[in-house]
């Protein structure tokens, strides 16, 4: 069964100012090829058919859900100038051990409002995470209804 990731993408902190542009360049990957590469969790825990869902904008309006096809040798990393340094106030040191990932929209989820969302799924109603997270007991089939 695949687990269920959620990350939300601020744009609250100058700090994230490259986790917005790294988002940004993955959505126009998306656009042009159908699938676009990002950077595994923090112990390279999401596996091939994963999925994980990125919360955006000002009030977390927009969550958007992607499943995970391929990890890229971690050479990637170094060849396409990606960041090496957390750029986030949520993980410290460098990123060089995360596994490079392609990851594909999922469709069949569509667009969903995270408030909606998160409380549709027993959440708090102020929960939003930090950083790439697992969500404890939530299925694929839960995210469509």
């Amino acid at each position: 069964m695949a687990s269920i990731f959620i990350c939300r993408i601020s744009n609250a902190a100058s700090a994230a100012a490259t986790g917005i542009s790294d988002f940004q360049r993955f959505r126009h990957e998306i656009d042009l090829y159908g699938s676009g590469i990002w950077d595994n969790t923090s112990k390279n825990a999401m596996k091939v058919g994963d999925v994980i869902g990125f919360i955006t904008g000002p009030d977390c309006e927009e969550t958007t859900f992607y499943t995970m096809t391929t990890v890229l040798p971690l050479e990637f990393r170094k060849e396409n100038n990606w960041n090496t340094a957390a750029y986030g106030n949520t993980s410290i040191g460098d990123v060089n051990h995360r596994e490079v990932i392609r990851l594909s929209p999922l469709a069949e989820v569509g667009v969903k409002d995270w408030k909606v969302l998160r409380t549709s799924l027993g959440y708090s109603p102020i929960y939003v995470p930090r950083g790439a997270t697992r969500m404890k007991g939530v299925t694929l089939a839960s995210l469509s209804q």
